[in-house]
């Protein structure tokens, strides 16, 4: 109703210009009187658009806010999320001073930089008790012999059969490209932890050690730390306590495996969320319990890559 409104009121303004243009090409005193006047009630039309434009984005915003939260389902999750603490595995995890790490990764066709920067990655780490688990959303190319010939056991992958079916639009695709491979590379990991990465981007050699030191210190489900951005001189680094959006990379976080449940949401385009940013929001608004340290544990390196293509 009210974008028919502002629709209405933008086709008034126009239709009174083409008529000022038509009738005042050489003005009388009369005339111009009458310009004037029209020009007045020009601008208490554009006033009253401005209004209308304004309301209609207010709206919109409340509409997105509540859809945000009938979508969520946070019964569901804080009922999970209790039966989690609530099982004898939750408290022997913060006992265990050397589990096993997972690496879940996402790929498409980006073989290159997964076997030359992502992987080594994980093999620098001073923390030496990880698994890698690479899952390709229908790789056409050749990643899998790019891994094998790795020769590391501790690298697993597998290929979906298909490519996931995602948006049109460039940018709602970039926002949940990989959304599905993640899930599932989640799924196979065997690790107490998770700690998540792209790609096309890498662990800073200490990544694992000090998160996981800082959650068994605080006992807390979800950790993470800084994160560096490589050639945005904008945002050289990137970090806020606690988590928001476009601050906060999953490249730089470890959280309990027992999270799975929290997944990467392929529709999360729809309310306007990158699928990894609607990962920690949730868990955020959950009641996760989370711990921060302001210190560089990952490098980022902005994209939209392969999967945009």
């Amino acid at each position: 109703m009210l974008s028919a409104e502002v629709g209405r009121i933008r086709g008034q303004v126009r239709r009174r210009l083409r008529g000022f243009q038509s009738r005042f090409d050489a003005p009388t005193n009369a005339q111009l009187a009458e310009l004037r006047a029209g020009v007045a009630e020009l601008r208490d039309g554009l006033a009253e658009l401005r209004a209308g434009v304004a309301e209609l984005h207010d709206g919109q915003a409340k509409l997105l806010r509540t859809s945000r939260a009938q979508y969520d389902d946070f019964g569901a999750l804080r009922q999970k999320l209790i039966a989690v603490r609530r099982s004898d595995a939750y408290a022997a995890t913060f006992e265990n001073r050397r589990p096993l790490v997972s690496v879940p990764i996402a790929t498409y066709n980006a073989a290159e930089l997964l076997v030359e920067r992502a992987i080594p990655s994980v093999l620098a780490q001073t923390y030496d008790h990880w698994e890698v688990v690479v899952v390709g959303d229908g790789c056409t190319d050749d990643t899998a012999s790019r891994i094998e010939l790795l020769g590391d056991p501790r690298i697993h992958f597998a290929n979906m059969p298909f490519r996931t079916v995602y948006p049109d639009a460039p940018h709602d695709r970039w926002f949940v490209s990989g959304a599905a491979a993640w899930n599932r590379a989640v799924e196979l990991c065997r690790g107490e932890w998770i700690a998540p990465l792209d790609d096309d981007d890498e662990l800073l050699p200490e990544h694992m050690g000090t998160l996981l030191d800082l959650a068994l210190e605080r006992r807390a489900e979800f950790v993470y730390g800084g994160l560096e951005v490589i050639g945005d001189p904008r945002f050289p680094y990137l970090f806020s306590f606690p988590p928001v959006m476009f601050r906060t990379g999953m490249q730089a976080a470890l959280y309990l495996r027992a999270l799975e449940f929290f997944e990467c949401d392929a529709h999360s385009w729809k309310i306007e969320e990158p699928t990894d940013w609607n990962v920690v929001r949730r868990m955020r608004d959950a009641g996760v319990i989370m711990a921060a340290i302001d210190q560089p544990v990952a490098r980022y390196y902005p994209s939209f890559g392969a999967w945009r293509d």
